[in-house]
């Protein structure tokens, strides 16, 4: 059960990676300061002392500015790392072992970098030297940065099991997101489960009426959806639409015979006859470029 869920999160990473926007780098920043001053203010009415209010406040904005403004950089390398792991390591152990140590050294990183900064800009104290700092910002707030990396490890995996979920009951086809590429998988709805067919393994898809049959690896697979639908999915330079109800590899066509009213004839590498009509001669040329 553990290993199926693994390899189904694992996919949908490939499928759909979180990407990073300036958009959304400037919203955890703009998150980030805005928890700080919230935080900042909380903790300094605990605090409150009318001689001392803006030496508190001063005090708990700062630390809190730190603690949560790295964030901007850490959090946009740690959805990396976790999304690339998935993609390398199949074996679930593996995987999630090195997640959690990416998380502890993250931790202590982000702990040691806020116990540098405390102790550079802030630290008026003869008694509280480097190592002193060091061990308190340890015991007080690594537990608050590793926890931190698992929430977001967490909302990682409940995205994309919301996406998978979506794609599930909208039984539409989705596909990775670079459409140049012929890696990755195309995920789709069959007989009420959730299927992933490697790109490499489709020699074609024909349309049926209200469903779409794609042949891979010898084997007939039918879904409901319309053509267009895999079309705006499948990444161009490798499959092209050869007829309103044909869609091939451009790698799978092995004979192209021409027919007396200017369609042709495409013999794909498996023996599969299908035909190719004068509405997309244009990509002819492509076709015949491969043999």
């Amino acid at each position: 059960m553990v290993t199926s869920l693994h390899k189904v999160f694992r996919q949908s990473l490939i499928n759909h990676p979180f990407r990073w926007t300036v958009r959304r780098i400037l919203w955890v920043l703009t998150l980030s300061i805005f928890s700080a001053i919230i935080l900042g203010l909380i903790q300094v009415s605990l605090r409150y002392d009318n001689n001392e209010a803006e030496r508190w406040f001063s005090f708990y904005f700062f630390n809190q500015l730190i603690t949560w403004g790295q964030w901007t950089l850490w959090l946009p390398l740690f959805v990396w790392s976790i999304t690339n792991v998935m993609q390398v390591f199949k074996e679930v152990y593996k995987a999630y072992a090195l997640i959690i140590f990416l998380s502890l050294l993250l931790a202590f990183v982000a702990t040691t970098v806020e116990a540098a900064m405390w102790h550079h800009f802030y630290n008026t104290s003869p008694d509280w030297d480097w190592g002193r700092v060091w061990k308190a910002s340890i015991s007080n707030n690594f537990s608050t940065h590793f926890l931190f990396c698992l929430s977001i490890l967490l909302i990682t995996v409940l995205r994309q099991f919301i996406y998978i979920n979506k794609a599930i009951k909208s039984s539409l086809p989705t596909i990775r997101m670079d459409k140049g590429s012929i890696e990755g998988s195309l995920m789709i709805r069959s007989q009420g489960q959730l299927e992933f067919i490697p790109l490499q393994e489709i020699s074609h898809l024909a349309a049926s009426g209200s469903y779409v049959e794609i042949f891979s690896n010898g084997n007939k697979i039918v879904v409901t959806g319309t053509l267009k639908q895999f079309v705006e999915q499948l990444p161009p330079s490798h499959f092209l639409r050869i007829h309103r109800s044909y869609v091939v590899r451009v790698d799978q066509v092995a004979k192209l015979a021409p027919l007396t009213n200017e369609d042709y004839q495409v013999t794909t590498i498996n023996g599969h006859q299908l035909r190719l009509s004068r509405s997309y001669k244009d990509v002819l040329p492509i076709l015949k470029g491969t043999k």
